[in-house]
């Protein structure tokens, strides 16, 4: 080919390549592709192109073309060991450093060493370039890197002015279309930077306005800046409105306010606070964290808040608080009860032996037959307080609410004044429910007897009402779970006169009356309270001065038909020899309860103290029928008897007394082979009922 035939086609190629290297701008990668492809194809017989890394440490080989695969494949594997140091002896570093392009027309591949690194040298001798030229990528006074061009073999035309010139219009043209290259990946790596950053933000506002938590920032001087859309909705504010106006003072508390400073000195503040509502002045209770702002320089420059809704939570403590308080006298009910059982039980025994060794006429009948029915209120007193501690039996069954009002009714008419009337209104679709029927009616005499002293010897009315109200109704109260079908509502209604908001707020605290020394415990409501929590009811209570107090219980209906209860005959008081082992640490106990015992023809061995009578069981394993036992007492436990006596003779019945019975020491007792555990103080003919029930008689009726 002429010279002037090679020179049109190389214009026309450099004009195609001129196009490529535009189009290719958007593709770093094809770029510096097409540079090497490009002067590969133009002016030698190999190239590759190597640009500067962003710290303009190292030049990296990016673009490699040689007409020959196996030379190519060998310059690849090369150039891709290890980047090429700007501050090294390579030809191109050189290059780089001096700006200046390197023209080897006739290579000596005898004299490398004098001109490249070994390297280099090295990857020349193996691919047999004859003629070298190297040439920098610049831009105005800014080095990209370098392009390097070579011709491989004997016959290989050695590189002229013409081809250097060309070489160098490629490498001008390369060098503007790589930095056009560069400048556009900067603008896209800020673009997506940038993209990223405003997703990323806009992450952050939908987490803070969707937060249900309070979040707003004030400048230091109290203007507020940003309040987020929960923040706005809990205290009154509009969506939309203006915040400009508003300064930390239009909501926040004194004590909010004293804050500020402390946030200044130590940066965080941190604890219960209150904030107030915008439009209607209520103060909300919030847990705090507050904090400063700091810019760039670490100069403060605001507040920022985050802040949660706390008035749920502080009411459910203010509820914890106040089942604590129960348990805790609950349990303080239970320790006290044994005590006091004892000596009821006590009084009450030597009581009924005064009374057997007295004729009926006797004239001190009279007197302890008093004695007596004081010494029931008080077993009645006891078992109030076990079950305001909810340490008390029960006993549930499907009962009929209405015969239970009636029979209340009739009893509050026979008890309290005649000036006080008193209705009793049962409608006639009233659900039954689960209960205890002894309880239901201590419900109703407690709460008639308040309302009778409500009216504080006035004559007055007190309306007892049942109806029925279905689970869904708006007068229903809420409930845990999915509610009943229906309700049964019993309502207490009296004209005395009233109860405040002060009182109202404890009425169910345990032993807190308003009566006069000696007219009350203090006890009734907080039994009431106990009782409607024990069957899942609910309880409300409306009340004023001057206007009467209504009590409304709510207790879930059940669709099972009544469990009626068939009475049992009387117990007949003949032991018949049966033979007992009776264990309790109370002396006077153990000795009224033996006496009306043997008097009711058991024979009865009794010890207050165990040790003792596991050794008579033991020299006589078969000399009883039964052991009767207290539960509480120092050192050992009514179960722990169980449990030595079933070692000593398995099978031999237990009966275990208690002064306050639990659901819980029921468990126990039978898991340890206890027969029954019975309430005390217990009556004779409820002792020996049960005694009758698990010992086998000795002697023929």
């Amino acid at each position: 080919m002429t010279e002037p035939a090679q020179d049109d086609r190389r214009l026309q190629a450099l004009s195609q390549t001129m196009r490529a290297f535009a189009e290719a701008t958007t593709d770093y990668g094809r770029l510096l592709d097409t540079v090497a492809s490009a002067l590969c194809e133009l002016v030698g017989d190999g190239a590759f192109v190597a640009v500067m890394s962003d710290d303009e440490t190292e030049l990296r080989p990016s673009g490699v073309r040689f007409r020959d695969a196996a030379a190519e494949a060998t310059a690849r594997s090369f150039l891709s060991r290890e980047p090429i140091r700007v501050d090294g002896p390579s030809l191109g570093a050189r290059v780089v450093r001096t700006r200046a392009g390197v023209l080897l027309r006739d290579v000596d591949l005898e004299a490398l060493a004098n001109d490249v690194d070994p390297g280099h040298a090295s990857l020349i001798r193996s691919l047999d370039i004859r003629s070298f030229l190297v040439l920098p990528l610049q831009v105005h006074e800014r080095v990209l890197g370098f392009v390097s061009l070579a011709r491989l073999g004997a016959a290989a035309r050695p590189f002229n002015e013409n081809d250097e010139a060309i070489a160098r219009n490629l490498a001008e043209h390369a060098a503007l279309a790589i930095a056009n290259a560069q400048l556009l990946g900067s603008v896209q790596r800020e673009l997506e930077k940038r993209r990223r950053a405003e997703a990323e933000a806009a992450r952050y506002i939908a987490l803070v306005e969707h937060s249900g938590e309070f979040i707003a920032m004030a400048e230091l001087d109290g203007r507020i800046l940003f309040v987020n859309r929960g923040g706005r909705q809990l205290l009154g504010l509009g969506p939309d409105q203006d915040l400009s106006s508003l300064r930390l003072t239009d909501f926040h508390t004194d004590d909010g306010m004293k804050r500020g400073p402390i946030i200044r000195e130590t940066g965080r503040w941190q604890g219960r606070g209150q904030l107030r509502h915008f439009k209607t002045g209520e103060l909300i209770d919030m847990q705090v964290s507050s904090f400063l702002v700091r810019d760039a320089d670490g100069k403060p420059y605001g507040f920022a808040t985050v802040q949660q809704d706390v008035r749920e939570t502080t009411r459910l403590e203010a509820q914890l608080r106040q089942a604590q308080k129960m348990e805790a006298i609950g349990t303080l009910a239970g320790g006290i009860a044994h005590d006091f059982n004892n000596i009821l039980a006590a009084i009450l025994g030597n009581l009924e032996l005064a009374r057997l060794d007295l004729p009926p006429t006797h004239a001190a009948q009279a007197p302890l037959e008093e004695i007596a029915h004081a010494g029931r209120r008080a077993v009645a007193l006891v078992r109030q307080i076990l079950t305001f501690g909810r340490q008390s039996e029960t006993t549930k069954r499907v009962i009929r609410l209405g015969t239970v009002v009636e029979e209340a009714a009739a009893l509050l008419r026979s008890t309290i004044s005649a000036r006080v009337a008193i209705a009793a209104d049962v409608a006639p679709d009233v659900p039954n429910v689960s209960g205890d029927p002894t309880q239901i009616h201590q419900i109703l005499l407690n709460l008639g007897t308040n309302a009778w002293h409500a009216l504080e010897g006035r004559p007055g009315r007190i309306a007892i009402e049942l109806a029925a109200l279905a689970g869904d109704d708006a007068a229903a109260p809420a409930a845990e779970g999915a509610p009943p079908a229906r309700w049964a509502r019993l309502r207490v209604v009296d004209d005395g006169h009233g109860m405040d908001a002060a009182t109202l707020e404890r009425i169910f605290d345990p032993f807190f009356t308003t009566k006069g020394p000696g007219e009350g415990t203090g006890l009734g409501l907080s039994v009431v309270h106990g009782i409607v929590r024990d069957h899942q009811g609910k309880i409300r209570v409306d009340s004023a001065p001057g206007r009467g107090t209504t009590f409304e219980i709510f207790l879930p209906g059940v669709e099972a038909e009544v469990d009626e209860v068939v009475s049992r005959p009387a117990a007949r008081l003949d032991g018949r020899g049966r033979r007992l082992l009776y264990i309790d640490d109370e002396k006077s106990l153990l000795l009224s309860t033996e006496f009306l015992l043997r008097n009711a023809g058991y024979e009865v061995r009794g010890f207050t103290r165990p040790d003792e009578a596991f050794e008579a069981l033991r020299r006589d394993p078969e000399a009883f029928d039964l052991v009767l036992t207290d539960y509480n007492m120092p050192g050992l436990s009514g179960l722990d008897v169980a449990k030595i006596v079933a070692s000593i003779r398995p099978g031999l019945p237990v009966i275990l007394a208690s002064g306050h019975v639990s659901e819980t020491l029921r468990r126990d007792a039978a898991r340890v082979g206890v027969k029954q555990v019975v309430f005390k103080p217990y009556s004779l003919e409820d002792i020996c009922e049960a005694i009758d029930r698990y010992a086998e008689p000795r002697n023929a009726p």
